[in-house]
């Protein structure tokens, strides 16, 4: 095979990256700019996590005012601020996109039968309708041009999947809304932004204002990592929601929840299951499932992986008399979580990663990095052609002088050494003091793994957010599943203690 070899010269390289450089602002002008976050710039005037999750939307004089910045913080807020406690979430369909998070409280089961509109020619929706046909003998009717705003027969919709990329989608949406009345238990709404002007935002804040008049209440959203532009991966230009209808029909909407998804039995049922099929889809239930409604979750460093999900709800700013300290495991040359959790609520981030080959520094004025990993006892391991220094979590704050300091965040990306890391760190009794544990749980599901949740459940920790990592996917019998799910837990003994709760 004739091999060409291509001379690369600092002149072709200056080039790319202006090319890099023009894409990268083509990017940022064609979608809403979606910041990770909006913490601080619009307080509480417009969303309340006090009890009660309240939503006050601008009057129109207000949003005349507002600037662009202000605008998009605005639709970040409204798109992510969780109104309605879903306990199980799962996901249909593929995982990276081309799929859908369903809150199975308001879903029936097989047998009978469950109707499926969809008006979404944004993505093919066949692995979707394939995974859900096995829960709930899908009926599945796609809307075209031609079917909106015409009467109905169907008297009852269970899930409306419906695609907004231009302006006059949100149209046919309210018409879709209108024909089928009271009638629709969830919304299933992916918003791909079209080019803004100031004015366009105002006119999708609006929409999303009659979502809320309609009694829609957010109860779940997800950034598909295919949105995610490849020169920023601080922003994204989809997001994809879940609603249900919140209204007086709500009673004969739920369904009948498994309560053994939410809480772990006793190990006395599940170590008797002969099967590794059924211990497997026990723990990937379990880590579906929501046991905490954090009402505003916030998406801290890169969209895509290598980002952490905390709960702003109880991500007070430190004082003096109450340092905040963040311990932050599993860093590989990314520390776009440490510095934005740092400089959004001031707190002190240590961070951990033996394999990276860099010696202990001051990472920035409040980021601190340490070479060494984490691990059961404090031990060298050798990888390849070097050695880890590792040491357990409890050695750690010792010699930190943090022994007597309550941990804001725990987070641990440490691939598979989770599992014997907190077999010893609840042996030890060091979560007692930790507020949030955000952690990637890698593997398949086995009795131990088990064990160790249904600890972590047992000590106060109740999962609030979860995420599938699209990086290892899979599909068992029709569901979508993941050897990596990020799952995001707040202690609520500790708040109780502490008298946040």
């Amino acid at each position: 095979m004739q091999r060409y070899r291509i001379r690369c010269t600092r002149k072709h390289i200056v080039l790319v990256a202006i090319v890099c450089l023009a894409l990268t602002g083509l990017v940022m002008k064609t979608h809403l700019v979606q910041r990770v976050h909006c913490v601080g710039v619009l307080g509480d005037r417009y969303i309340s996590y006090v009890k009660e999750t309240k939503i006050v939307f601008p009057t129109e004089t207000e949003l005349m005012g507002y600037d662009y910045n202000t605008l998009g913080c605005l639709y970040e807020m409204y798109t992510r601020t969780l109104q309605y406690h879903c306990r199980r979430v799962r996901r249909f369909g593929e995982i990276p996109r081309r799929g859908w998070y369903l809150c199975l409280d308001f879903l029936k089961t097989s047998p009978i039968n469950c109707t499926i509109v969809s008006a979404n020619p944004a993505f093919d929706e066949r692995s979707f309708v394939k995974h859900i046909q096995k829960y709930c003998n899908a009926n599945y009717k796609i809307l075209n041009n031609k079917d909106f705003g015409k009467t109905t027969l169907i008297e009852e919709i269970d899930v409306v999947t419906f695609s907004v990329t231009k302006v006059g989608d949100f149209d046919k949406l309210k018409k879709t809304l209108d024909t089928y009345d009271n009638n629709v238990r969830q919304l299933l709404l992916e918003i791909r932004p079209w080019d803004k002007s100031p004015s366009e935002v105002r006119n999708l804040l609006s929409s999303l204002e009659d979502l809320s008049r309609r009694d829609f209440k957010l109860v779940w959203f997800d950034i598909p990592y295919s949105c995610v532009p490849f020169f920023n991966n601080r922003e994204s230009s989809c997001i994809s929601l879940s609603y249900v209808r919140v209204n007086s029909k709500l009673g004969q909407f739920l369904v009948k929840t498994d309560t053994r998804s939410l809480v772990l039995p006793s190990p006395e049922i599940w170590v008797e299951f002969s099967r590794i099929e059924a211990v497997r889809s026990l723990y990937h239930e379990y880590l579906s499932t929501v046991q905490f409604h954090c009402k505003h979750v916030v998406r801290m460093g890169k969209v895509s992986d290598g980002g952490w999900d905390v709960c702003h709800d109880y991500m007070f700013m430190p004082s003096p008399t109450s340092p905040c300290i963040i311990y932050s495991f599993g860093i590989q040359n990314d520390f776009s979580f440490d510095n934005d959790i740092s400089n959004t609520y001031g707190c002190y981030v240590f961070s951990f990663d033996p394999s990276m080959g860099v010696s202990d520094h001051r990472h920035s004025e409040k980021v601190y990095f340490y070479n060494k990993g984490l691990y059961n006892k404090e031990t060298v391991v050798k990888r390849k052609n070097t050695y880890w220094h590792m040491d357990s979590l409890d050695g750690i704050r010792k010699q930190l002088n943090h022994v007597q300091t309550p941990i804001k965040i725990l987070k641990m990306d440490i691939e598979h050494s989770e599992w014997i890391s907190l077999k010893q760190i609840i042996d030890t009794g060091q979560l007692r003091d930790v507020e949030q544990l955000l952690i990637e749980f890698h593997g398949n599901g086995d009795k131990a793994k088990l064990m160790i949740l249904k600890r972590l459940y047992d000590i106060g920790f109740r999962i609030f957010w979860h995420h599938k990592n699209p990086y290892a996917a899979f599909y068992d019998d029709q569901i979508a599943r993941s050897r990596a799910n990020e799952i995001s837990f707040i202690n609520v003994d500790f708040l109780r203690q502490q008298g946040t709760l």
